[in-house]
């Protein structure tokens, strides 16, 4: 049935999408949602998912197909309806709507900060697997939009969030978020140290863009201790002081 099948395929593409695979991802969506079309929570969760496999594989969805989640969320669930709600909040802030950002994401962030993702209580069938996604998505919102302690907490859950459940594929980018976050609320010391972790996992998972954004995280940290910028030494793959 297509349903158990979405259960199963739906956290593949979820993944196949943080591991930058992003066309890869929307293959298989695509099958799903026809699928399922006219299905009610299972349908709006997997139009919400879809969009997130964008954001999780670098890429920002156009604001109109985000927009279109407000149609398709109308009776969904919370988990889905704070995702719904983050990936709206994110597409303003990147199109200069600073006030409808700030609606959505004060209120994705009162829905899923009430969650838990795994039952008894918890989103069920909504999608465990998109809860981390869905912080990652706020946090990095919020982060625009310069509310760093908000970020901060909200990608902190989403990272222990990810290790528990042995998300490695979100690693690198939460970790690229947090190290930013910290950054820019003066704590260089938290920031170099979350950046090496970041760019250790960053590199095993292949994710070179996020590499180059680390690095110049780790690189501008410096600069604000008054240092000069990291080098490598050679042959190793951390980042020392020059």
């Amino acid at each position: 049935p297509a349903a158990e099948r979405a259960a199963v395929v739906a956290p593949l593409a979820l993944i196949l999408a943080a591991c930058g695979l992003a066309e890869e991802a929307q293959a298989l969506f695509t099958p799903l949602l026809a699928a399922l079309r006219g299905t009610g929570p299972q349908e709006a969760a997997l139009h919400v998912q879809s969009q997130l496999a964008w954001v999780l594989a670098g890429q920002l969805p156009p604001r109109a197909e985000v927009e279109v989640l407000a149609r398709h969320t109308a009776d969904a669930g919370p988990l889905t309806a704070g995702g719904a709600l983050a990936l709206r909040g994110l597409s303003a802030v990147f199109t200069g709507d600073l006030c409808a950002a700030e609606g959505n994401l004060d209120a994705s962030a009162h829905i899923l900060d009430g969650l838990d993702p795994e039952p008894p209580g918890g989103v069920g069938a909504e999608g465990p697997d998109a809860f981390a996604g869905y912080l990652l998505v706020l946090a990095c919102a919020e982060s625009a939009m310069g509310w760093y302690g908000p970020a901060q907490a909200h990608v902190e859950r989403a990272l222990a969030e990810a290790r528990l459940r042995g998300d490695a594929q979100l690693l690198p980018t939460l970790l690229n978020v947090l190290a930013y976050v910290e950054y820019q609320a003066g704590r260089m010391s938290d920031a170099l140290e979350t950046a090496r972790e970041a760019r250790a996992t960053a590199l095993a998972a292949g994710r070179d863009h996020l590499v180059t954004l680390v690095d110049a995280i780790t690189a501008a940290a410096w600069a604000w201790l008054g240092d000069t910028a990291p080098r490598r030494a050679p042959g190793r793959p951390e980042w020392t002081a020059a």
